[in-house]
C-alpha cells in the first residue's frame, strides 16, 4: 500500500482502520475459521500458555486467528504488532494494548428434563441445579444461563474452583454486571464482564450470569453477533456529475433471512479492487452500473472479510464470505516467500482452494525490492527460491505472477530488481509481470512511457496492481482527471491485461463515511470512453498512441 510519504505501506495491525478484523469495532464478533469459532477479546492478554516455537509472523488478526486455527493444540492467540503468539491454554486475563481472540469450545446439544438430573456443566456441578434467578450471599439477583457465554467486554479474569465463587468475585469488582465461566471444579476462571452488548450464545463449555436488573432490561432475545443472521446492504452515492461531491446514505437492517437483494453482475473490464476490508467491494459491479470492475486481492490467501456476514473458514472455505463482492474474482496473493508469512498455508491448501474458487492466477511477492513498512524485504535468491517452491507447484493449474516491483528507479530496485529476478529463476513459469507506480497525477507521459518500457524489456502482459499520486496535496479535479486518463489508456493498450488503482477505502475509492463510492470511486467503477474519442476532446496526447 502507498503512503502519503511514498513509501508502500499493507494495513497491519498499526493502522487497522482496514483491518479485516480490527480492535476495538471486531470485539466480541465471532469469528469461523477452519471451521472453529473464536470470539475477538481486544485489549485482553492471556498470560504464559505460550506454544513453543509457535510465535508467527503476520500481517493482521485474521491471519493469526487461521494460524491457530490449522494447531490442534492452539486454543487462544495473542497480537502485538505483527507478532501472533499461539497458545495451549488459557491463564488469567490481562487487560493490556494486545489483540486477542479465543477459541469457542464445540458447541453440543443437550436436553434435560429435570434439575434433578442435570448433568455436570462447565462448572464442574449441576449448573441447572441453581435456580434461573438466584441471589448470592451478597443479595445481588442475577439470571444464570448454563451452557451459555457472553462475548467480550472482559473486565478481568478471576481463578476460581467453582461456578458459584464467581458472583461474589463479580460483586468485590466495580463494573461487573456479569460474568462467564470456563473449567471443571478446582480449575476455572471467572470472566468478569462489564457489559452483555455485545450479545451472547449457547456454548457447552460454558456458564454464565448476569444481573437481573439488566437482563430484564435487554431484549428477550439477545442479539448474537455472528456471522450468520445480519445482513447489510450499501447505498451506493449518486449525483449529476461524477466529478463532483456525492450525496451518501447508508443502511443496515438485521434479518435471518437471505442477504441483501442487491443484484451483482460479472463482467470482463480489466479493472480490480486493492482492499482490506471485504465489505467495501459490495459497492460495485451491480446490475445497472456498466461496472467495469470484475476481481479483487487484498495481500492474502483468503478474501478474508471485516463485516457481519464475513468468515475466513481457511482453505477452501471462501464461499462462505458473504460480505466479499460475489461478482469479482478473488485473486489471491502470497505477500512474502517464506512459511513465517502463511507460505505454509498458502502450500496447504490455500492456494490451490483459491483456483477451485475461480481463481485463475496467483500473484508473489508483495515489493521485495523494498524493505520499508509493508514491502517484502526479500533478496533475489530469496525471490526466486520462494518462487520455486510456492508458485511452481501450480504452473498450468493458474497464471503466475512475478513479484510486484515498486517503480523505483534506484539501483538494485524496481525493473532492475524484476529483471534480475527473471534472468535468475530457471524453469519458472511467468505468465505475467507484476507492477507497481507512484508519481505525480500532472504526469500522464511518465505513466504511460513507464508502461512501455516495461512491457519492451519483458514482452509479458502487464498488471499494474497499484497505482497513484505519490503526495497528499494533489487536487481533486486533477486526481479524477488523471484516472480517466491512464483508464481510458489501459482499457485500450492489450498487453496491459488488469489494473487496481490504490485503494479501495475511505480517502480514495470509497467517501469518507465508508458507505459508498467517492467520485473517485465512481470513475474506476464504471468510466468508459473510447481512448481516441476522449483524448481527441481532451487533447492530452496523440491518438496514435491508443494501442501502444
Amino acid at each position: 500500500m502507498h503512503s502519503t510519504t511514498g513509501t508502500l505501506i499493507l494495513a497491519t495491525l498499526a493502522c487497522g482502520a482496514f483491518a479485516a478484523v480490527s480492535c476495538p469495532v471486531s470485539n466480541g464478533l465471532t469469528i469461523v475459521s477452519n471451521g472453529k469459532s473464536f470470539v475477538i477479546e481486544c485489549n485482553t492478554d492471556h498470560a504464559d500458555g505460550d506454544l513453543t516455537s509457535m510465535t508467527v509472523e503476520v500481517n493482521n488478526l485474521q491471519q493469526c486467528i487461521d494460524n491457530c486455527a490449522l494447531n490442534s493444540a492452539c486454543v487462544d492467540v495473542s497480537l502485538s504488532g505483527t507478532s501472533c503468539y499461539l497458545k495451549s491454554s488459557l491463564g488469567a486475563a490481562v487487560s493490556n494494548g494486545v489483540w486477542g481472540a479465543r477459541l469457542l469450545p464445540s458447541t453440543t446439544t443437550t436436553t434435560t428434563t429435570s434439575t434433578s438430573s442435570a448433568s455436570a456443566s462447565a462448572s464442574g456441578q449441576p449448573c441447572l441445579a441453581l435456580p434461573s434467578a438466584y441471589t448470592d450471599v451478597n443479595g445481588g439477583t442475577y439470571k444464570v444461563s448454563c451452557s451459555y457465554d457472553y462475548y467480550g467486554n472482559d473486565l478481568k479474569a478471576v481463578s476460581a474452583n467453582r461456578f458459584s465463587n464467581c458472583f461474589a468475585a463479580c460483586f468485590q469488582t466495580t463494573g461487573c454486571v456479569a460474568f462467564s465461566y470456563v473449567g471443571g471444579s478446582g480449575a476455572g476462571t471467572c470472566y468478569l464482564k462489564s457489559s452483555i452488548g455485545n450479545g451472547g450464545g449457547s456454548n457447552s463449555g460454558v456458564d454464565a450470569a448476569v444481573l437481573a436488573t439488566l437482563a430484564s432490561s435487554s431484549s428477550s432475545s439477545s442479539v448474537s453477533r455472528t456471522s450468520s443472521t445480519t445482513s447489510t446492504s450499501i447505498t451506493i452515492s449518486t449525483s449529476s456529475s461524477i466529478t463532483s461531491s456525492s450525496t451518501t446514505s447508508s443502511s443496515t437492517t438485521a434479518s435471518s433471512a437471505s442477504p441483501s437483494s442487491t443484484v451483482y453482475v460479472r463482467n470482463a473490464g480489466k479493472r480490480g479492487l486493492v482492499y482490506t476490508n471485504g465489505t467495501l467491494t459490495l459497492p460495485y459491479s451491480q446490475a445497472g452500473q456498466n461496472s467495469q470492475v470484475s476481481w479483487a486481492y487484498n495481500y492474502y490467501y483468503l478474501p478474508a472479510t471485516n463485516g457481519p456476514n464475513g468468515t475466513a473458514s481457511g482453505p477452501g472455505g471462501m464461499s462462505a464470505n458473504k460480505d466479499f463482492n460475489p461478482a469479482l474474482t478473488f485473486i489471491p496473493m502470497l505477500f512474502r516467500g517464506d512459511d513465517t508469512y502463511t507460505g505454509s498455508l498458502w502450500l496447504n491448501g490455500g492456494a490451490q482452494a483459491a483456483i477451485n474458487n475461480g481463481a485463475d492466477s496467483l500473484m508473489s511477492f508483495n515489493e521485495p525490492d523494498l524493505c520499508d513498512a509493508g514491502s517484502a524485504c526479500m533478496t533475489i535468491p530469496q525471490s526466486v527460491a520462494g518462487f520455486q517452491k510456492y508458485f511452481q507447484p501450480f504452473a498450468g493449474k493458474a497464471k503466475l505472477g512475478a513479484p510486484a516491483v515498486s517503480s523505483s528507479i534506484k539501483a538494485a530496485q524496481g525493473l532492475q530488481y524484476l529483471d534480475w529476478f527473471i534472468g535468475n529463476c530457471t524453469g519458472c513459469q511467468i505468465d505475467f509481470i507484476n507492477l507497481h507506480w507512484y508519481s505525480s497525477v500532472y504526469n500522464f507521459n511518465y505513466f504511460q512511457s513507464y508502461m512501455q518500457t516495461a512491457y519492451a524489456m519483458f514482452g509479458k502482459p502487464i498488471w499494474v496492481t497499484e497505482y497513484g499520486s505519490d503526495g497528499s496535496y494533489d487536487p481533486e479535479a486533477q486526481i479524477e482527471f488523471f484516472m480517466q486518463e491512464t483508464e481510458q489508456w489501459m482499457d485500450a493498450v492489450p498487453y496491459i491485461q488488469r489494473y487496481a488503482y490504490f485503494i479501495d477505502a475511505p480517502g480514495s475509492l470509497i467517501n469518507p463515511d465508508g458507505n459508498g463510492l467517492s467520485a473517485q470511486g465512481a470513475i474506476f467503477n464504471n468510466f468508459t470512453e473510447p481512448c481516441a474519442d476522449w483524448n481527441q476532446k481532451n487533447g492530452a496526447y496523440n491518438t496514435s498512441g491508443c494501442n501502444t
